[in-house]
This record gives structure tokens, C-alpha cells and sequence, in this order.
């Protein structure tokens, strides 16, 4: 493709399928992650998580007790789905989403936009291995924070990252 008036044209760079099956076995090696650095994590901040379903940008979220980020991330989306943790009916609309994704046997965790594992990785991995670390400026000063994304998605589903984290902070 290419202007029309100056006769540019383009060639697409031809793909290197070698390259292209390392990064695919890169990518669906499920290994854990590497422990967050200290730098990111700012310890005894508050856990700020968001939750959604499918490719849906639309998210919960929430500020989770400091002890959830001990337990798995399982847990902790069990906790951000608890009918008495639902404050509207966005955020219930938003919980039926993921429970229907989570019936299904071969649903998939998305966290972070980076990680992308079966869920039977969530049963497994601790919520504080993808917490990162953020700073926001407010009218009141500066506010450190933990957070981490997660999407529960069925098993043709992609993943976009989406955080609405700011909402909570104003």
C-alpha cells in the first residue's frame, strides 16, 4: 500500500517462520513469572484489582484487603465476584460475565495483559507475584499503590488491557 498521488508503494517484510515458532513456544510455555522486583512493589500499599470477562473493557474494581496478596488468584477472584462485594448493577453484570467464562472447563486467566494461563494456574499462583507497583498524583499528594489485572476469558477469547484503576483514586 502506498499514497495514491506519489506512487510510494510498500512490500510487507516477509515473516520469519523459524522466529515466529520460537515466540509461539515462548508464549504457551507456562512458567512462573519472575518475582516482581522490590522497586515495583511497594509494600504495606493498598491492593487495588481490577476483573472482567472476555474481550469486554468494562472491569470491577476494587481496593482488596492487604492478606489477599497471599492467597491464589483464584481467591481473589472468588472475593471480587461475592454477591456482597457487587455495589451496582454494572459491576453485577460484569460478575455474570466472568461466572459464565468460569463454567466452562478450559476457561483462561489473563493477568496483567501478559500472562495468559489455564486456569488451573489460578488455583495455584499467589496474587502478590503479578501485583506491580504504581504511584499516582492526586489533589492530596502522591498515592502508592499494588495492582494487577485480571481476565477471565474462554478459550477462543483474546485479552485487551484495560485499567479503570484511576476511578478509585479521585
Amino acid at each position: 500500500m502506498g499514497s495514491y498521488d506519489t506512487g510510494e508503494s510498500y512490500t510487507p517484510p516477509s515473516r520469519n517462520v523459524s522466529s515466529l515458532r520460537e515466540t509461539e513456544t515462548v508464549r504457551s510455555h507456562e512458567t512462573q513469572p519472575s518475582t516482581v522486583p522490590s522497586s515495583t512493589y511497594y509494600e504495606g500499599a493498598p491492593l487495588l484489582i481490577s476483573l472482567g470477562g472476555g474481550l469486554t473493557p468494562s472491569r470491577i474494581v476494587k481496593k482488596i484487603p492487604e492478606e489477599f496478596g497471599e492467597k491464589t488468584l483464584y481467591d481473589v477472584v472468588k472475593y471480587m465476584l461475592a454477591t456482597e462485594n457487587l455495589v451496582s448493577n454494572e459491576e453485577t453484570t460484569i460478575a455474570d460475565a466472568v461466572r459464565q467464562r468460569m463454567q466452562a472447563s478450559d476457561y483462561r486467566g489473563i493477568i496483567n495483559s501478559r500472562f495468559n494461563y489455564h486456569n488451573d494456574r489460578l488455583k495455584t499462583d499467589l496474587l502478590k507475584t503479578y501485583l506491580i507497583g504504581d504511584e499516582r498524583n492526586t489533589e492530596g499528594g502522591p498515592i502508592k499503590f499494588n495492582k494487577a489485572d485480571i481476565a477471565i476469558v474462554s478459550h477462543d477469547e483474546g485479552g485487551r488491557k484495560h485499567y479503570t484503576i484511576d476511578r478509585l483514586l479521585d
